[in-house]
């Protein structure tokens, strides 16, 4: 007759330390993966702002709001010497200006706004090559290494230049940092990019560590139905007060972020 042969104390300890490291090395890994994460968008904001202070170092302009760009790459670029639109929405996929305006404004889903990343691909300031006009009178206006760059931190994430408000309390040109909708059928990428908690960990690292005021600011982005989520800071809507603060205990991805370029 076969006896049963129980686990010892000394093995279960040992199973138990084994399933404790495997824990603990899973939980390791995921902290390295988002630190990693973080890291690489505070250097994609760190070249691209970078890219854009070289860019009017060297022309005294914004990329996009340049007024005689067509002098340095009007043959290049496909385009005439002409001023491309200006003012909000007001951008066609048949855009032929190859000019800003050079008032230090580009508007958001203006001619400029998407001459702004061809200009600096013409510049040599970033890599890829950009069409400089709007992809589609519908939707999705910007897509991702046709007309608008991409980050590493999520597939559908991207930057924009401009100078409009959005849905933040900043003023003046500034990136702004969002994703698209999943499904394509988002005209403008506004949806949230990131968490509060990761939003304050990128904020506190190289700013002040509050999403209404310095260098860096954020707020809730929009669901695909175009409604705000809340969530991101302790003070909802669009034009947060300077007294808002992250809500650093969610780890959901529910806000938009902008990185202030003025002062570049």
């Amino acid at each position: 007759m076969k006896k049963n042969h129980a686990f010892s104390l000394v093995e279960l300890s040992i199973a138990l330390i084994i399933v404790g490291l495997l824990v603990a090395a899973t939980v390791s890994g995921k902290t390295l993966i988002k630190r990693t994460k973080l890291s690489s968008l505070i250097t994609e904001v760190a070249e691209l702002k970078t890219a854009i202070a070289t860019f009017r170092l060297r022309y005294d302009q914004f990329p996009g709001d340049m007024s005689d760009a067509y002098d340095y790459w009007g043959v290049s670029a496909g385009c005439t010497n002409t001023t491309a639109t200006t003012g909000g929405s007001t951008a066609t996929t048949t855009e032929t200006g190859c000019n800003g305006d050079g008032n230090n404004l580009i508007e958001w889903d203006s001619g400029e706004f998407y001459r702004s990343w061809q200009h600096l691909s013409l510049a040599k300031a970033i890599p890829g090559t950009y069409t400089g006009q709007k992809q589609s009178t519908s939707s999705p206006y910007c897509v991702i290494g046709t007309n608008c760059p991409t980050s590493s931190f999520h597939p559908l994430s991207q930057f924009m230049i401009t100078s409009t408000q959005m849905y933040l309390a900043i003023r003046g040109m500034h990136l702004f940092f969002a994703t698209s909708n999943a499904s394509g059928t988002d005209n403008h990428p506004s949806k949230p990019v990131i968490s509060p908690q990761d939003a304050h960990s990128i904020d506190q690292k190289i700013d002040n560590g509050k999403p209404a005021t310095g260098e860096i600011e954020a707020a809730n982005g929009w669901d695909i139905n175009g409604t705000q989520v809340t969530g991101c800071t302790s003070i909802n809507g669009t034009d947060i007060a300077d007294t808002a603060t992250y809500i650093k205990s969610d780890n959901t991805e529910l806000c938009i972020m902008a990185f202030f370029l003025n002062d570049e």
